[in-house]
């Protein structure tokens, strides 16, 4: 009874923790197999070095003999880091000695891969920096590519992975720019890795599936395995199971046809877990695939079928950490399936490397402590001849102090007289764009003056003529004067009214306050501001927007965009035409408006001069109406408060597009 409580006690816990636990662990084996592929395995290191060694002593002190140490300090770093730190050394003083940056550069990273595998971060990421800036400086693109990929793989490792994913993301950038397909496949396998080990499943499934692409098209089996095992980690991470089958069936046959032990083995332990999981989540296996069967206890016998596979293979091969997990893993299927027994050895076989595993690490803890005792010694005898040295040195000091000052002094002055010309050069720079801006503005002012000027003058003619000869006209020339008065007041009223919006925006008192809103309702109120225009041309305005869209944006400005635009598209077009307004989402992390009219479109040479300040007018719509174009200009500025853009397609005689685009970076709210 009592070990029936332990048990269940011990599945409700273990099936919230393992699948993570293991699913991690295989993650960062991907990442680190994608990283590190041009190091094929410790024996193929080794061979590396036999053949390496041999050159060693015929090496000169050129640039060969920095990349012979190089590759040398790198081939260690496997399996002996205190040979590659060494060789590193001589390569790096070789370099600086013939002024070779490419060659520093090189025994930098060197260097850093050997304290990754001492887990001395800190020395490595100083070493990488260094490396990366080396290439910068001498424009090294390539380089530049190799330091970002080490910079992901080195904040991975520290978890880091904010970091990682930026400096991946620089890796894709650059290898696009070097048109790398190889780089590029294995960038996305690794950015998929990072994302899938924050949660981010949606990401990680994209990127993965990117470099499956890439390296189909490059016919990569090598990676492709990777690629197809990670894919099924992901799947089975988003309790896609079926699909985690299928991915894992193909990295199986892949494989097998390599022959690659290690991912066949992992490759049993996932569709150990597979058939674990069907026991667990029923429900997630509907309808039943086919590889699924009936009964849910002949599914508990294929995953210990397929563990005891994964069991059998890392024993094969002394992986005992690994053996360990899948011990663990066995235990808890064993135990569902009231194999007690066997669940107790596999238990005591899990204790028993667990103990191997600990005097294993023991024994390294140990060799560590003894070889830094050695270094502790050398650093002693180091101290003394440092002292004597310095003994030696100390009439060259003065010297040296004096010199050092001199050039403190020199460049001081330069550093001066050189920041002085750059601030000369900046103020001139300003002064060339305040002078534009403010012959712009006059431009600008003089159109909005002229624009002005006519509905007033229009004004005050019509009223000095009734004045004049109010006797002589009837009721109906009077109905007619004063809808031309009418007219011009409100051309006049809603011109002031945008350049007092356009004043306001110029003069930082308008800001953008964002939050999430529905996409259709936002449109509705801008479009019901407008039905009484737009029925006086007897136009619809068709909402298309779905009800359940979300957008992230400031409510006023967008609805003040989206009145000018829907205005303008009554303006231009025909009586009884319609004017569309939609709303998408795109993959690129933007959402967008769009209004859409029928009506008389627009040539090259207005589409080119389109929402400029210095451009700022306005054609006579379909009805005679007129307007000054400052409302378009508004709506540019209102964009760019929101981190938006706007355009638009037009083809005269058949139309316009306006599009308004904004970031949907609510996850930055």
């Amino acid at each position: 009874m009592c070990y029936q409580l332990y048990f269940n006690n011990y599945c409700q816990f273990k099936k919230e923790v393992v699948i993570t636990y293991i699913l991690k662990t295989i993650i960062l084996i991907i990442l680190f197999l994608y990283s590190n592929f041009t190091a094929k395995s410790a024996l193929s290191n080794r061979e590396l070095v036999d053949s390496l060694l041999s050159e060693v002593t015929e090496a000169g002190k050129d640039t060969n003999a920095v990349k012979l140490y190089n590759t040398l300090s790198f081939s260690y770093h496997i399996f002996d880091t205190d040979s590659g730190l060494s060789y590193g050394n001589i390569s790096l003083r070789l370099a600086e000695d013939l002024d070779w940056k490419k060659g520093i550069a090189g025994a930098r990273n060197s260097l850093a891969a050997n304290y990754i595998t001492k887990s001395m971060t800190s020395e490595a990421t100083m070493n990488y920096l260094k490396a990366l800036s080396i290439y910068e400086d001498i424009e090294d693109k390539r380089g530049i590519l190799k330091s970002y990929g080490n910079m992901s793989m080195l904040y991975s490792i520290i978890k880091r992975y904010d970091i990682a994913i930026d400096y991946y993301h620089k890796s894709i950038s650059m290898a696009k720019e070097l048109n790398s397909d190889r780089d590029l496949a294995r960038n996305y396998g690794n950015l998929s890795s990072v994302y899938k080990l924050i949660k981010n499943i949606d990401s990680s499934k994209y990127y993965i599936k990117k470099s499956i692409e890439m390296n189909e098209k490059l016919d990569k089996k090598d990676y492709l395995v990777i690629n197809y095992l990670n894919l099924g980690a992901i799947s089975i991470d988003d309790s896609s199971y079926t699909d985690a089958y299928k991915y894992t069936m193909k990295s199986l046959s892949l494989a097998k046809d390599m022959n690659n032990k290690r991912i066949i083995a992992t490759c049993y332990a996932n569709f150990g877990n597979i058939y674990k999981m069907s026991y667990y989540y029923p429900h997630k296996f509907i309808p039943r695939p086919d590889f699924l069967l009936s009964n849910p206890k002949l599914n508990l016998l294929k995953s210990i079928e397929f563990l005891e596979k994964a069991r059998a293979a890392f024993s094969e091969m002394n992986d005992r950490k690994s053996l360990m997990e899948v011990c663990d893993y066995l235990f808890e299927v064993r135990l569902l399936n009231n194999n007690f027994h066997e669940a107790a050895q596999i238990r005591q076989k899990y204790y028993d490397l667990q103990d191997s595993v600990l005097n294993e690490e023991t024994k390294k803890q140990i060799a560590l402590l003894d070889a830094k005792s050695e270094l502790d010694q050398k650093d002693q005898q180091l101290r003394m001849y440092d002292l004597e040295i310095e003994a030696m040195s100390s009439q060259l000091v003065i010297i040296g102090v004096a010199f050092v000052a001199i050039a403190i002094i020199a460049i001081i002055f330069y550093r001066l007289n050189n920041q002085k010309q750059k601030i000369n050069k900046k103020l001139r720079e300003q002064s060339i764009i305040i002078s534009d801006q403010v012959a712009t503005k006059d431009k600008f002012f003089s159109i909005i003056a002229h624009d002005l000027k006519n509905p007033i003058a229009s004004m005050a003619q019509s009223i000095e003529l009734i004045n004049n000869e109010f006797d002589r006209f009837d009721v109906s020339e009077l109905k007619e004067f004063l809808d031309v008065l009418e007219n011009s007041s409100k051309n006049a009223s809603a011109l002031l009214e945008d350049l007092l919006t356009w004043s306001r925006s110029q003069r930082g008192m308008i800001e953008a306050y964002k939050e999430v809103y529905n996409a259709k309702d936002t449109a509705a109120r801008a479009i019901s501001q407008l039905e009484p225009q737009a029925s006086l041309k007897k136009i619809d305005i068709i909402n298309n927007i779905e009800n359940d869209q979300k957008v992230y944006l400031d409510a006023n400005l967008t609805i003040t965009i989206l009145r000018n635009l829907i205005s303008n598209a009554i303006k231009f077009s025909q009586i009884g035409s319609i004017i569309e307004v939609s709303f998408r989402k795109s993959n690129n992390g933007f959402s967008s408006y769009q209004v859409r009219d029928y009506g008389m479109g627009m040539d090259t040479k207005t589409l080119d001069s389109m929402f400029r300040i210095e451009s700022a007018q306005s054609g006579v719509g379909t009805a005679g109406e007129r307007g000054t174009g400052l409302g378009l200009i508004v709506c540019k500025e209102f964009a760019d408060k929101q981190n938006g853009n706007i355009f638009v397609t037009s083809k005269l005689g058949e139309g316009s597009i306006f599009t308004f685009e904004i970031p949907d970076d609510s996850g930055n709210k």
